[in-house]
């Protein structure tokens, strides 16, 4: 979330579509939802009742128990507390899937964030199948960060195009924009002007036009 600023390509990118989005990050790395929910910020932030959507992102493989059970029994608590919080303050609260790179660890992310989703009632934007797409589609797109964990630029934005569907019910036109932000990374946390060319951008809307498939 924090990586590449996901809420200023998601709202330059509803901007470039002629659409007012307005977003705010509650983001700190390496934090889970269990640890957001309890430092209250996420919380008082919906109490305005400002907001018309909450996005929730776990920490990558926390669903699956990847730092072992104690944290995947926290991330499904806290994914239904933050759930609650938001429908009591009138924001759609929407679930946004992480990505593992490994075919089988893949499957088994979006079974498992899917069937959260399904219990919850929860919107789903699943990530995973998508991001091996375009790492198959086109490689040398930057996917990932030089550090091959956190997301790169690119998908970022296939992040962004993804929400942008889930919530203006379309994918974005196929036009160049620009993100100026504070585009935080593992290193540096320095403001940029960042283009999407309208080449990259349809390259991104292709990979997000493919279904997510998820393997019985």
């Amino acid at each position: 979330m924090y990586v590449g600023n996901l809420p200023a390509v998601f709202d330059a990118l509803a901007a470039s579509n002629g659409r007012d989005a307005q977003s705010e990050m509650i983001a700190k790395g390496g934090h889970t939802l269990a640890r957001h929910l309890s430092d209250g910020a996420a919380s008082k932030a919906l109490a305005t009742g400002k907001f018309d959507y909450l996005v929730l992102q776990e920490r990558g493989g926390d669903i699956i128990g990847s730092f072992g059970q104690n944290d995947r029994d926290g991330a499904k608590v806290s994914l239904q507390e933050f759930t609650r919080l938001a429908t009591a303050a009138r924001a759609e609260p929407i679930y946004l899937g992480t990505y593992q790179p490994l075919p089988a660890v893949s499957d088994a992310l979006l079974k498992a964030e899917g069937s959260l989703a399904d219990r919850l009632k929860l919107a789903y934007v699943p990530v995973s199948g998508h991001f091996r797409t375009a790492v198959a589609a086109a490689p040398e797109a930057a996917w990932l960060d030089k550090d091959g964990m956190h997301p790169g630029r690119d998908l970022t934005f296939l992040k962004a195009v993804l929400l942008y569907r889930q919530i203006f019910g379309a994918l974005p036109a196929a036009t160049a924009f620009a993100v100026e932000a504070v585009m935080a990374a593992p290193r540096t946390s320095a403001k940029s002007t960042h283009v999407y060319s309208k080449e990259r951008v349809a390259v991104v809307l292709e990979i997000a036009a493919t279904k997510d498939a998820i393997q019985e």
